[in-house]
């Protein structure tokens, strides 16, 4: 009774451990069909490798046939072995534990690429946009108006702020980095308002000799000789119109480009001006923008008008501009306006101070 016991708890083992051991591709069924024919039919293929292992775990005495009465334990279809599992059970059954802690390591990783791939595919996708619309606008624009594009994107992405306020601090950038220039303007038209008493005896005197060849010779080289010792020029008082002209026309033109195809300045404004790319249906922008301008004119602090002779006739047509820039400037996007009202702002204070 003890060596029956015996056997069994090594059949039992064995069956245990078939049930842990992974059939090898030889043992893969093909289809239902198939399964369940071979449930029902014994198992003879493996009569050779089934005597092998009974030889080798039991014995070959004749008191493993009382075991086996009525029929063969390796018949049995609970004992039956796959093909490739007589090797696999020579092995040290550690290996199929590393095995499955591999498979299992395999499937981690695996997990962990995949997530890994979907976050950085959605961040490119978040963060690609923005660069691409801002790059496509710009890429058939001049050098000045891409310069101010690319400017204004990079203030937008560095800042983090809407559209709107990126614009207006661009302009307030420009505006800075060229005032050295304006103060320098400003100095030559001062010295150019005290040299204007000088010039205007020359003229007259020119006017009194009947402007003969000699008479317009001469006054032209002492007015050359005033010139140089003052250090400025007769166009010293347009300079300001020089160089704010440039500058107003490359913000237009790249403001209005971003505007065109620029797809998130749609929703790049705040409160009642989200749209950055419609016109301003209450028309707040356009008479905030032509009362600025107004003021400007008024407090005299346009720039290149300090000085200049013709300034009465600039500032009556400054004023009748004034007034029609409510009608033209109506279709204007609402971005225009972050740019030109912003900039008459700091003309304002700059002419004041």
């Amino acid at each position: 009774m003890a060596y029956r016991r015996s056997i069994t708890a090594r059949a039992k083992l064995l069956y245990e451990q078939r049930q842990r051991i992974t059939p090898s591709s030889s043992y893969i069924h093909r289809d239902d069909d198939e399964r369940n024919t071979l449930s029902d039919a014994p198992i003879t293929g493996n009569r050779n490798i089934g005597d092998h292992f009974q030889g080798r775990f039991f014995g070959t005495g004749n008191d493993f046939s009382t075991f086996n009465t009525s029929r063969n334990l390796f018949h049995d279809r609970r004992f039956a072995l796959p093909v490739a599992c007589g090797p696999i059970l020579g092995r040290c059954m550690s290996s199929v534990s590393v095995g499955e802690g591999r498979v299992d390591k395999i499937e981690i990783m695996s997990d962990v690429a995949e997530v890994f791939v979907d976050n950085t595919a959605e961040v490119a996708v978040q963060a690609g946009p923005m660069v691409n619309e801002v790059a496509l606008a710009a890429a058939d624009s001049y050098f000045p108006v891409a310069a101010l594009q690319y400017l204004t994107d990079y203030i937008h992405s560095i800042s983090g702020f809407n559209w709107w306020a990126s614009i207006v601090l661009t302009t307030l950038l420009i505006r800075s980095v060229t005032l050295p220039l304006m103060i320098n303007q400003l100095k030559a038209t001062s010295k150019f308002t005290l040299l204007r008493p000088q010039l205007e005896e020359i003229k007259e005197d020119m006017q009194n000799r009947g402007m003969s060849p000699s008479a317009v010779a001469e006054g032209q080289a002492q007015m050359q000789a005033l010139f140089k010792e003052y250090g400025v020029t007769p166009f010293t008082p347009m300079k300001g119109l020089f160089i704010q002209g440039p500058i107003f026309v490359s913000f237009f033109l790249a403001i209005t480009n971003m505007v065109e195809k620029v797809p998130s300045f749609k929703q790049g404004g705040a409160f009642w001006f989200t749209d950055l790319t419609t016109p301003d249906s209450m028309y707040i922008f356009p008479v905030f923008t032509a009362l600025t301008f107004w003021i400007t004119v008024e407090c005299n602090a346009q720039e290149g008008l300090e000085g200049n002779p013709a300034a009465n006739t600039i500032k009556n047509v400054s004023r009748v501009f004034a007034a029609l820039t409510i009608p033209f400037t109506a279709g204007f996007s609402k971005g225009i306006f972050c740019y030109w009202i912003t900039s008459n702002l700091f003309s304002l204070t700059y002419g004041l101070g």
